[in-house]
Protein backbone atom coordinates (compact mmCIF):
# COMPACT_ATOMS: atom_id res chain seq x y z
CA UNK A 1 0.00 0.00 0.00
CA UNK A 2 1.48 3.32 -1.08
CA UNK A 3 0.37 6.91 -0.61
CA UNK A 4 0.12 9.77 -3.05
CA UNK A 5 2.84 11.29 -5.21
CA UNK A 6 4.41 12.84 -2.11
CA UNK A 7 4.62 9.44 -0.41
CA UNK A 8 2.18 10.38 2.33
CA UNK A 9 -0.50 7.78 3.12
CA UNK A 10 -3.92 9.16 4.06
CA UNK A 11 -7.40 7.59 4.36
CA UNK A 12 -8.30 8.97 0.93
CA UNK A 13 -5.28 7.74 -1.10
CA UNK A 14 -4.31 4.22 0.03
CA UNK A 15 -3.37 3.23 -3.55
CA UNK A 16 -3.08 -0.55 -2.98
CA UNK A 17 -1.24 -2.76 -5.45
CA UNK A 18 -1.97 -6.50 -5.63
CA UNK A 19 0.95 -8.95 -5.86
CA UNK A 20 -1.01 -12.21 -5.72
CA UNK A 21 -4.23 -13.79 -4.51
CA UNK A 22 -3.55 -17.13 -2.89
CA UNK A 23 -5.18 -16.41 0.46
CA UNK A 24 -3.90 -16.95 3.97
CA UNK A 25 -4.95 -19.18 6.86
CA UNK A 26 -5.64 -17.79 10.33
CA UNK A 27 -2.15 -18.71 11.58
CA UNK A 28 -0.15 -15.49 12.03
CA UNK A 29 2.65 -15.15 9.43
CA UNK A 30 6.34 -15.26 10.40
CA UNK A 31 8.87 -12.60 9.41
CA UNK A 32 12.30 -14.11 8.69
CA UNK A 33 14.83 -11.50 7.60
CA UNK A 34 13.12 -9.72 4.69
CA UNK A 35 10.89 -12.68 3.90
CA UNK A 36 7.41 -13.55 5.13
CA UNK A 37 6.31 -17.14 5.64
CA UNK A 38 2.58 -17.81 5.74
CA UNK A 39 0.19 -20.75 5.75
CA UNK A 40 -1.94 -20.68 2.63
CA UNK A 41 -5.73 -20.70 2.85
CA UNK A 42 -7.05 -24.08 4.06
CA UNK A 43 -3.91 -24.65 6.11
CA UNK A 44 -2.09 -27.36 4.18
CA UNK A 45 0.50 -25.34 2.20
CA UNK A 46 3.36 -23.19 3.47
CA UNK A 47 4.60 -20.38 1.22
CA UNK A 48 7.18 -17.63 1.47
CA UNK A 49 6.88 -14.11 0.09
CA UNK A 50 9.68 -11.67 -0.69
CA UNK A 51 10.57 -8.91 -3.14
CA UNK A 52 12.48 -10.14 -6.17
CA UNK A 53 14.27 -8.13 -8.85
CA UNK A 54 13.26 -10.63 -11.53
CA UNK A 55 9.54 -10.07 -10.87
CA UNK A 56 9.95 -6.41 -9.83
CA UNK A 57 7.48 -7.26 -7.10
CA UNK A 58 6.64 -9.76 -4.40
CA UNK A 59 6.73 -13.48 -5.20
CA UNK A 60 7.33 -16.72 -3.35
CA UNK A 61 7.47 -20.49 -3.47
CA UNK A 62 5.38 -23.38 -2.21
CA UNK A 63 7.71 -24.67 0.48
CA UNK A 64 5.64 -27.79 1.18
CA UNK A 65 5.53 -29.12 -2.39
CA UNK A 66 8.38 -31.60 -1.83
CA UNK A 67 6.81 -32.98 1.36
CA UNK A 68 3.12 -33.18 0.44
CA UNK A 69 2.75 -36.48 2.32
CA UNK A 70 3.19 -34.57 5.60
CA UNK A 71 0.19 -32.35 4.88
CA UNK A 72 -2.39 -34.61 3.23
CA UNK A 73 -5.68 -34.16 5.06
CA UNK A 74 -3.99 -32.03 7.74
CA UNK A 75 -3.59 -28.37 8.65
CA UNK A 76 -0.99 -26.28 10.47
CA UNK A 77 -2.58 -24.69 13.54
CA UNK A 78 0.41 -23.03 15.23
CA UNK A 79 4.06 -22.34 14.56
CA UNK A 80 7.15 -20.38 15.62
CA UNK A 81 10.62 -19.58 14.30
CA UNK A 82 13.88 -20.44 16.07
CA UNK A 83 16.63 -18.54 14.27
CA UNK A 84 19.59 -19.77 16.31
CA UNK A 85 21.28 -22.12 15.94
CA UNK A 86 19.68 -23.92 12.99
CA UNK A 87 17.05 -21.57 11.46
CA UNK A 88 14.06 -23.87 11.96
CA UNK A 89 10.36 -23.11 11.65
CA UNK A 90 8.51 -25.40 14.07
CA UNK A 91 4.93 -26.22 12.99
CA UNK A 92 2.12 -27.86 14.98
CA UNK A 93 -0.19 -30.01 12.87
CA UNK A 94 -3.87 -30.41 13.79
CA UNK A 95 -3.26 -34.05 14.83
CA UNK A 96 -0.63 -33.01 17.39
CA UNK A 97 2.38 -33.98 15.28
CA UNK A 98 5.33 -31.57 15.26
CA UNK A 99 6.89 -30.64 11.92
CA UNK A 100 10.12 -28.75 11.41
CA UNK A 101 11.20 -26.71 8.40
CA UNK A 102 14.89 -25.88 8.15
CA UNK A 103 14.78 -22.64 6.14
CA UNK A 104 17.70 -20.64 4.75
CA UNK A 105 16.41 -18.59 1.84
CA UNK A 106 19.73 -16.86 1.15
CA UNK A 107 21.18 -20.30 0.30
CA UNK A 108 17.98 -21.55 -1.36
CA UNK A 109 17.76 -24.32 1.22
CA UNK A 110 14.65 -25.69 2.87
CA UNK A 111 13.86 -29.15 4.18
CA UNK A 112 11.06 -30.71 6.22
CA UNK A 113 11.35 -33.11 9.14
CA UNK A 114 8.65 -34.77 11.25
CA UNK A 115 8.76 -35.28 15.03
CA UNK A 116 6.28 -37.74 16.55
CA UNK A 117 6.02 -38.17 20.31
CA UNK A 118 3.93 -40.25 22.71
CA UNK A 119 1.50 -37.37 23.06
CA UNK A 120 -0.25 -34.48 21.30
CA UNK A 121 1.48 -31.12 20.76
CA UNK A 122 -1.09 -28.33 21.25
CA UNK A 123 0.87 -25.08 20.90
CA UNK A 124 4.42 -23.79 20.53
CA UNK A 125 6.56 -20.66 20.93
CA UNK A 126 10.17 -19.56 20.66
CA UNK A 127 12.00 -17.46 23.28
CA UNK A 128 15.59 -16.13 23.03
CA UNK A 129 17.77 -17.68 25.76
CA UNK A 130 21.50 -17.01 25.72
CA UNK A 131 23.00 -17.88 22.33
CA UNK A 132 20.00 -19.98 21.22
CA UNK A 133 16.28 -19.56 20.60
CA UNK A 134 14.59 -21.96 23.01
CA UNK A 135 11.42 -23.68 21.78
CA UNK A 136 8.65 -24.41 24.29
CA UNK A 137 5.62 -26.61 23.68
CA UNK A 138 2.37 -27.42 25.46
CA UNK A 139 2.02 -31.20 25.14
CA UNK A 140 -0.95 -33.36 26.10
CA UNK A 141 0.00 -36.85 27.23
CA UNK A 142 -1.83 -39.88 28.64
CA UNK A 143 0.02 -40.92 31.80
CA UNK A 144 -1.11 -43.75 34.08
CA UNK A 145 -4.64 -43.52 32.67
CA UNK A 146 -4.91 -39.76 33.16
CA UNK A 147 -4.68 -36.83 30.74
CA UNK A 148 -1.76 -34.55 31.61
CA UNK A 149 -0.49 -31.36 30.02
CA UNK A 150 3.17 -30.42 30.30
CA UNK A 151 5.24 -27.43 29.24
CA UNK A 152 8.30 -28.93 27.57
CA UNK A 153 11.43 -27.35 26.13
CA UNK A 154 13.38 -28.68 23.17
CA UNK A 155 16.85 -29.41 24.53
CA UNK A 156 19.97 -27.91 23.02
CA UNK A 157 21.84 -30.14 20.60
CA UNK A 158 25.16 -28.62 21.61
CA UNK A 159 27.21 -30.93 23.82
CA UNK A 160 30.91 -31.75 24.09
CA UNK A 161 30.68 -35.19 25.75
CA UNK A 162 28.44 -38.19 25.17
CA UNK A 163 27.31 -38.01 28.81
CA UNK A 164 25.58 -34.70 27.99
CA UNK A 165 23.59 -36.07 25.02
CA UNK A 166 19.89 -35.52 25.79
CA UNK A 167 17.73 -37.36 23.24
CA UNK A 168 14.51 -38.27 25.03
CA UNK A 169 11.03 -36.75 25.17
CA UNK A 170 9.43 -35.36 28.34
CA UNK A 171 12.70 -36.08 30.13
CA UNK A 172 14.63 -34.98 33.20
CA UNK A 173 18.34 -35.05 34.10
CA UNK A 174 20.01 -36.16 37.32
CA UNK A 175 23.51 -34.81 37.98
CA UNK A 176 25.32 -35.46 41.27
CA UNK A 177 26.84 -38.20 43.37
CA UNK A 178 26.54 -41.72 41.94
CA UNK A 179 22.97 -42.96 42.42
CA UNK A 180 21.16 -46.14 41.44
CA UNK A 181 17.51 -45.34 42.24
CA UNK A 182 16.23 -42.17 40.57
CA UNK A 183 12.96 -40.67 41.84
CA UNK A 184 10.95 -37.58 40.87
CA UNK A 185 9.56 -39.23 37.73
CA UNK A 186 5.86 -39.11 38.64
CA UNK A 187 5.12 -37.38 35.33
CA UNK A 188 6.15 -40.62 33.57
CA UNK A 189 4.39 -43.08 35.87
CA UNK A 190 3.84 -46.44 34.17
CA UNK A 191 5.81 -45.48 31.07
CA UNK A 192 8.65 -47.45 29.55
CA UNK A 193 11.57 -45.02 29.44
CA UNK A 194 14.86 -44.51 27.63
CA UNK A 195 17.88 -43.86 29.86
CA UNK A 196 21.40 -42.58 29.23
CA UNK A 197 23.57 -43.14 32.31
CA UNK A 198 27.11 -41.74 32.15
CA UNK A 199 26.94 -42.09 28.37
CA UNK A 200 25.66 -45.69 28.44
CA UNK A 201 22.24 -46.75 27.18
CA UNK A 202 20.00 -48.45 29.75
CA UNK A 203 16.94 -50.19 28.28
CA UNK A 204 13.95 -52.10 29.58
CA UNK A 205 13.06 -49.83 32.52
CA UNK A 206 9.53 -48.73 33.52
CA UNK A 207 8.67 -45.96 35.97
CA UNK A 208 6.94 -47.32 39.07
CA UNK A 209 6.14 -45.26 42.13
CA UNK A 210 7.73 -42.27 40.39
CA UNK A 211 11.16 -43.94 40.24
CA UNK A 212 13.40 -46.34 38.33
CA UNK A 213 16.31 -48.42 39.57
CA UNK A 214 19.42 -48.77 37.42
CA UNK A 215 21.59 -51.85 37.19
CA UNK A 216 24.51 -49.82 38.54
CA UNK A 217 25.01 -46.29 39.96
CA UNK A 218 25.70 -43.33 37.68
CA UNK A 219 26.39 -39.62 38.11
CA UNK A 220 24.84 -38.13 34.93
CA UNK A 221 21.49 -39.64 34.01
CA UNK A 222 18.91 -38.60 31.39
CA UNK A 223 15.50 -40.30 31.63
CA UNK A 224 12.51 -39.78 29.35
CA UNK A 225 10.24 -41.23 26.68
CA UNK A 226 12.02 -43.02 23.82
CA UNK A 227 11.64 -42.25 20.13
CA UNK A 228 13.01 -43.79 16.94
CA UNK A 229 15.00 -41.71 14.43
CA UNK A 230 14.84 -42.30 10.66
CA UNK A 231 16.98 -40.70 7.97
Amino acid sequence: IQGGDDGVLTPTNPNPESHGERGSARVAPLVIGRTILYVQSRGAIVRDLAFTIQDDGYAGDDLSVLANHMFEGRQIVDWCYAQAPSSIVWCVRDDGVLLGLTYMREHEIWGWHQHTTDGFVESICSIPEGDEDAVYMAVRREVNGQTKRYIERIHTRKFSAVEEAFFVDCGLTYSGNPAQTISGLDHLEGKGVAILADGNVVAGKTVSGGAVTLDQPASKIHIGLPYTSHI
